[in-house]
């Protein structure tokens, strides 16, 4: 159960990623292109994450749900996902940030994993959406 609650909690921050990356990101990746009929900018959002459909099936039907109702809620928004297993993500992460080519939206590890990356500037802060529209949105790990 602890694990679904992780699954879901990384989802949602994922999600709010992706949100906001689409409210008027100015990410690296992010292409954009005409305007659809729906009003909107068209923008793809790369997504890269851990959880292969033959590994992860759960997290993985999980994240499919929802890009596809976000996409549906949001016809200008692709979502492009990139599935990677455990080591294989690691390294094309350290590859990516190398080149600055990291994906908008991608998923990982706490504390000691993280700290480069975060001392490098390569990942956006969440602090203020997370302080902000999804404060109470979030059960906390000790329940």
């Amino acid at each position: 159960m602890k694990k679904k609650a992780w699954s879901v909690l990384l989802l949602t921050i994922c999600m709010a990623v992706i949100v906001s990356a689409c409210g008027g990101a100015k990410g690296n990746n992010t292409s954009k292109g005409n305007d659809t009929a729906s009003g909107g900018e068209k923008v793809t959002v790369k997504l890269m994450h851990l959880w292969p459909e033959g590994v992860s099936a759960g997290q993985n039907k999980i994240v499919n749900q929802i890009i596809k109702e976000y996409q549906d809620e949001n016809p200008n928004v692709t979502i492009k996902q990139e599935v990677l297993d455990n080591e294989q993500y690691k390294n094309k992460l350290k590859v990516l940030s190398a080149s600055n080519e990291l994906p908008d939206v991608g998923v990982t590890w706490a504390a000691g994993f993280m700290q480069p990356y975060v001392e490098g500037n390569l990942f956006t802060p969440l602090d203020d959406l997370l302080n902000g529209e999804l404060k109470d949105k979030f059960i906390s790990r000790y329940h």
